[in-house]
């Protein structure tokens, strides 16, 4: 069985002002649609509700009314199918087998503000996931976390935080289709390509050094190398010589030598064109030839990351 996701029914019922709960709804669903179409995640083809869509309130709205008005076809298509199969919840479980001090618990439990929160206290024991819209700043976290006569902690999913969904998913898989959703998702706020010249090398790179890499990239996220408002040429630096000022390489330490070659398109898009390694490239200050091998890799990096916008990307969007 897949990972199954239940629509977080804590949220509020009422409308909140300044809250465009209907847009919340269509960019959480959308992003929801990305994860799912990812086979190795195993998500089910689903959305649990405690209630009927007419009768499931948020924010103002009905759920009914949210699917009813979306305007991406497809995309309408795709949510009405996930929560028409996604049964009631009372239909996914059955109590008669659980211990009377576990059923009593649940019924007992509740968040922080006091509202009932049996059904996602039993989200948690089946190892389900909430599915949230960021409708507020409570709703906006990896887990929920619940104090009854035992603990009770729910992975949450709120339309943003895609990568603790992936690496909860996956957790000690390290296989190359693995490892490879590790580096796309390894970052929220950008969303990671891999052309194929990339894979090609990546997938028989060992799992070590993928692990390496990928760090090296979120700590220079976190030290805001890749917006430049930090520089650290030990970690990444600018490819000059492309004349490109988004084009970036992204160092291991010094011992491992390898170097991923990278673009960031629009500050939300990054691609990763190229992989290279310092031992093919000598020593730059007495090797003139080493200094011209690494540019020319850096070139061709810039252009493969350039295609791969132009016929993957833009050719997807406008389409």
């Amino acid at each position: 069985m897949g990972k199954v996701f239940l629509l977080n029914e804590l949220m509020p019922a009422e409308e909140i002002d300044g809250v465009n709960v209907q847009k919340l709804f269509v960019d959480t669903i959308k992003s929801f649609s990305d994860l799912y179409a990812k086979r190795k995640l195993g998500i089910e083809k689903k959305i649990l509700t405690v209630k009927e869509p007419q009768e499931t309130f948020i924010c103002g709205s009905t759920l009914k009314k949210m699917i009813l008005d979306i305007g991406d076809r497809d995309l309408k298509t795709y949510a009405m199918g996930m929560f028409l199969h996604g049964q009631i919840l009372a239909d996914q479980y059955h109590v008669d087998n659980w211990p009377d001090d576990l059923v009593d618990d649940l019924l007992n439990l509740t968040d922080d503000k006091g509202k009932n929160a049996m059904n996602e206290g039993i989200a948690s024991i089946c190892s389900w996931g909430l599915l949230s819209l960021p409708v507020s700043e409570d709703f906006k976290r990896d887990y929920f976390e619940f104090k009854g006569r035992q603990a009770y902690q729910v992975l949450n999913y709120d339309g943003q935080n895609k990568k603790n969904i992936v690496y909860s998913i996956l957790d000690s898989d390290e296989s190359k289709e693995a490892m490879e959703l590790k580096l796309q998702y390894a970052l929220d706020l950008y969303q990671i390509h891999l052309a194929d010249e990339f894979k090609e090398v990546y997938t028989r790179m060992r799992v070590e050094d993928q692990k390496v890499m990928i760090s090296r990239l979120v700590t220079a996220h976190e030290k805001k190398c890749l917006i430049k408002q930090v520089k650290d040429d030990n970690l990444l630096r600018e490819c000059t010589c492309t004349n490109d000022k988004h084009m970036f390489e992204l160092k291991s330490n010094s011992e491992l030598g390898i170097r991923f070659f990278f673009k960031v398109f629009d500050s939300n898009y990054i691609v990763f064109s190229l992989i290279g390694h310092k031992s093919d490239y000598g020593d730059k200050s007495k090797k003139k030839k080493g200094a011209t091998a690494q540019n020319k890799d850096m070139m061709r990096a810039l252009e493969i990351a350039n295609h791969y916008m132009e016929t993957k990307i833009l050719k997807k969007i406008n389409s």
